[in-house]
């Protein structure tokens, strides 16, 4: 699906498997109504921004050049995925699963990390804002 209008859907129990999703702006979604999973998806140019998706699991995704922005994410899992190039701004990101993901850029002074899994050596990225230098 590409560039598709999702308006004010809900999506309540919709599994996406191997699902090729771009450009699609799902921060028009009705938040209260979302209950959805991502297993082997292609999610690139997508929008989650200001929705409440906590408990949302993206397993083994490949999401690319995504928002995330001003987004709960409490509880929701990345495992093995790759988030290059995804930006996660003000977001919720409390006892999220980053394991296994790799290549996501995230700032934890702007984004509450508290209680997130990441996995090594990949946890260094968190570093990043920091400009400093690990040997």
């Amino acid at each position: 699906m590409a560039n598709i209008l999702v308006g004010d859907a809900s999506f309540q129990n919709v599994v996406f498997r191997e699902c090729k999703l771009i450009g699609i702006s799902f921060s028009v979604v009705n938040s209260l109504l979302v209950e959805w999973k991502f297993v082997n998806c292609k999610i690139e140019l997508c929008n989650f921004s200001d929705l409440n998706v906590s408990g949302t699991e993206f397993r083994e995704c490949s999401i690319l050049e995504t928002d995330f922005v001003n987004t709960n994410l409490k509880k929701a899992s990345f495992l093995d995925s790759d988030l290059r190039g995804s930006k996660f701004e003000n977001s919720n990101l409390e006892s999220v699963n980053f394991v296994g993901a790799k290549n996501y850029s995230i700032n934890p002074l702007q984004n509450n990390v508290k209680k997130a899994k990441f996995g090594v050596p990949e946890v260094l990225a968190l570093l990043a804002e920091f400009e400093i230098k690990i040997e």
